[in-house]
C-alpha cells in the first residue's frame, strides 16, 4: 500500500514538473478555478482509488525459500504496475474534469 502511494506521488510530481500547465477559463476568476480544481482533484482520487486486483499467494510450506522469494517478487511487481497505472488514470481523470468545466490548457 505504501509502495502504491509512493509511486502515485512520484508520478504526479514528475508529470507536474514536466510542462508547467496553466489552466484558463474565459469567465472564471482564480478563486473559482481553485474550487473547480479541488473538485476535480477529489473526483480523480475517488475514481482512481486503488483496487486490489492481485491476490497474494498464501504461504505454501512445500515451497523452497527461493520459490517463496520468487512468488513474493511477482506480487511486488504486480503492485508496482498497478500503482503506475493508477497514477496515469488519476491524471487523466483530473485533466478531463477540467476540460469538461470549460478550462483550456495554456
Amino acid at each position: 500500500m505504501f509502495l502504491r502511494f509512493l509511486c502515485i506521488t512520484f508520478a504526479t510530481f514528475c508529470m507536474g514538473c514536466a510542462g508547467g500547465t496553466k489552466w484558463v477559463h474565459a469567465n472564471y476568476s482564480d478563486a473559482q478555478f481553485r474550487i473547480d480544481e479541488r473538485h476535480c482533484s477529489n473526483l480523480s482520487n475517488q475514481l482512481s482509488a486503488p483496487q486490489t486486483n492481485y491476490q497474494p499467494s498464501p504461504f505454501d510450506p512445500r515451497l523452497t525459500p527461493l520459490e517463496l522469494a520468487a512468488q513474493s517478487s511477482y506480487n511486488s511487481g504486480a503492485q508496482l504496475g498497478s500503482a503506475i497505472g493508477t497514477a496515469f488514470q488519476s491524471t487523466s481523470i483530473y485533466r478531463d474534469c477540467l476540460y469538461s468545466l470549460g478550462y483550456k490548457r495554456q
